[in-house]
């Protein structure tokens, strides 16, 4: 798989699609000390392993940590010993590998609204949260799918926060999300979230859109990594950035999701 990055924007950053989790730790151990984080992570079954995309950005930021290859239980550990110290989850992927959920997490120390986090729950679990929280004023900030077997399990936050209208849906073919996203952004609707997974041999998507203004946006979806590096070489000379990279593996290669923005 091909990875390319831009260092000429402000702020600079970096992105890679299709890497093992050796290679992402190596972008990692080389990024990180010239002051790039980490901003979103997607892991993706890929037969025996993980295969990750990645975004990095450079610049100042409040303390983080990130973890990437790890069981539910040492994600549920990291939590336990990281949210006590003012740390909060700000993305969390899942991706099936063999009979158990892998997951990379990024958590952030400062204030923030209150907040709901949920792993290893079923599209009716995260449906029945939905529908206790969002009357109390949370809105999800990030929903993750991912499968084993048959089943797929979600990640999800809820912040407790005011904000624009929203939109949020789970459990979408790649024409249901195709005919939410017609239906959404002619009512000024733009996607802020984007997570895909496999059921059989179809990707399903889950995504939160808002009604908001912004800059200028362009998402693709259902693309070999060949098709998404071909229109991440075309966005990028037209000034755009990825701002969301999601991955899903069938049949032996990953099928990317994205979205662009012109910054």
């Amino acid at each position: 798989y091909a990875a390319l990055f831009e260092q000429g924007a402000a702020p600079a950053w970096v992105a890679r699609h299709g890497i093992s989790g050796a290679q992402y730790q190596a972008e990692f151990d080389a990024l990180v000390p010239q002051g790039f984080r980490p901003t979103c992570v997607s892991g993706a079954g890929h037969g025996r392993e993980v295969l990750y995309a990645a975004l990095f950005e450079q610049g100042a930021a409040p303390a983080w940590v990130a973890r990437h290859g790890i069981s539910g239980a040492q994600y549920q550990a990291e939590f336990d010993a990281l949210v006590p110290q003012g740390f909060r989850p700000t993305c969390v992927s899942g991706a099936g590998h063999g009979r158990e959920v892998l997951y990379a997490a990024l958590f952030e120390q400062g204030a923030a609204p209150a907040w709901v986090a949920r792993h290893g729950i079923s599209g009716a679990q995260y449906q029945a949260e939905f529908d206790n929280l969002v009357p109390q004023g949370f809105r999800p900030k990030f929903v993750n799918a991912a499968t084993v077997g048959n089943e797929i399990t979600y990640a999800t936050v809820f912040e407790q926060t005011g904000g624009p209208a929203f939109a949020a849906r789970h459990g979408m073919t790649g024409a249901q999300y195709q005919a939410e996203f017609d239906n959404l952004v002619p009512q000024g609707f733009r996607p802020v979230w984007l997570s895909s997974t496999h059921l059989g041999n179809e990707i399903i998507y889950a995504a939160v859109f808002e009604q908001r203004g912004g800059p200028a946006f362009s998402a693709r979806h259902g693309m070999t990594s060949a098709q998404y590096q071909a229109e991440f070489d075309a966005h990028l000379a037209q000034g755009f950035r990825p701002v969301i990279v999601t991955g899903a593996g069938i049949g032996g290669q990953v099928f990317y999701a994205a979205v662009w923005e012109q910054r």
